[in-house]
């Protein structure tokens, strides 16, 4: 199996969105108390 691993891009926010928000909404891995918003995750590029 061959994995590529590229720099994170725009069009990759919304599925990191979802990974992050369920993150901060049920474990404590991301010390976050609210979700984010596909602004906010923008901002993190």
């Amino acid at each position: 199996m061959q994995v590529n691993v590229r720099p994170y891009q725009t069009q990759d926010c919304s599925s990191i969105l979802e990974i992050v928000n369920y993150n901060i909404n049920h474990t404590t891995n991301i010390y976050e108390y609210l979700p984010r918003t596909l602004e906010e995750q923008i901002q993190q590029l």
